[in-house]
């Protein structure tokens, strides 16, 4: 249980900027790596919060503005951290010649044209989604984090790290294990399912194929994934499943 409970709060500290005094911080690769066990978890509490924030403004606001807000607020409580992925990674992809330029350009703090574009156009394609969901459709915004979180947790089971040097991710890869991906697998199937019903492993099938083939591009590309490309291809998951979501329900 107290395994249990750290774990969450390393996964819930990771994502986010909420920290809790209760658990121990993780001292070791195994640790760090067994907290992505939970990180689908921790994409359904920031769900849960986006939807009680979407409903308390809905009251007062048009419904375009409360999407514009929740999207700010959805990039606030993650620290911005993964938008940050997006940027990296495709300033690297674009601007690099080789995987060695690739990952010199993803080590770069300062952000190009292409990854500030990059994440222009992930805040717009999240923001005209939302701004096009009916009364009944709030349970997609429930769902939509946890699709990021779980190809974060696969990436991290199927990949190996793409640099010799240490960096955020390699903890991750280097010792998260196959029960790691079963239990948050099972965080990810299960709301679907009792969300949606049969047409929930519609979603689940999507988030898995999309994950696959992030692995195998980068894979193919790099020789494996960096913290950069993990939370970059959480954001590109995270959008293609909403919108297929968002058609099937």
């Amino acid at each position: 249980m107290i395994n249990v409970l750290s774990n969450i709060k390393n996964a819930c500290e990771f994502l986010t900027i909420v920290s809790f005094p209760f658990g121990r911080s993780a001292n070791s690769g195994r640790e760090m790596a067994g907290s992505m066990a939970f990180f689908p978890l921790i994409g359904l509490v920031i769900g849960g919060a986006l939807v009680l924030f979407s409903f308390l403004l809905n009251y007062i606001l048009p419904w375009q503005c409360v999407c514009a807000i929740i999207l700010a607020f959805y990039a606030y409580i993650t620290g911005g951290i993964h938008l940050d992925g997006v940027a990296d990674t495709l300033d690297g992809m674009y601007g690099g010649k080789d995987r060695k330029s690739v990952l010199l350009i993803m080590r770069d703090s300062r952000i190009g044209a292409i990854g500030s574009l990059g994440i222009i156009f992930i805040i717009l394609l999240k923001f005209a989604g939302l701004a096009n969901l009916t009364n009944n459709q709030w349970i997609l915004i429930f769902l939509m984090p946890l699709w990021g979180r779980w190809t974060q947790l696969f990436l991290a089971w199927r990949c190996d790290y793409a640099r010799k040097e240490d960096g955020l991710g390699k903890p991750f890869l280097e010792f998260v294990t196959h029960g790691d991906l079963l239990l948050g697998s099972l965080i990810m199937v299960a709301p679907a399912i009792i969300c949606l019903g049969l047409k929930g492993f519609i979603p689940v099938a999507a988030a898995g194929l999309s994950a696959f083939l992030c692995s195998w591009y980068f894979t193919k590309k790099l020789r494996g994934v960096t913290g950069d490309v993990i939370g970059g291809c959480g954001e590109f998951v995270e959008v293609f499943v909403f919108y297929v979501t968002l058609m099937v329900s």
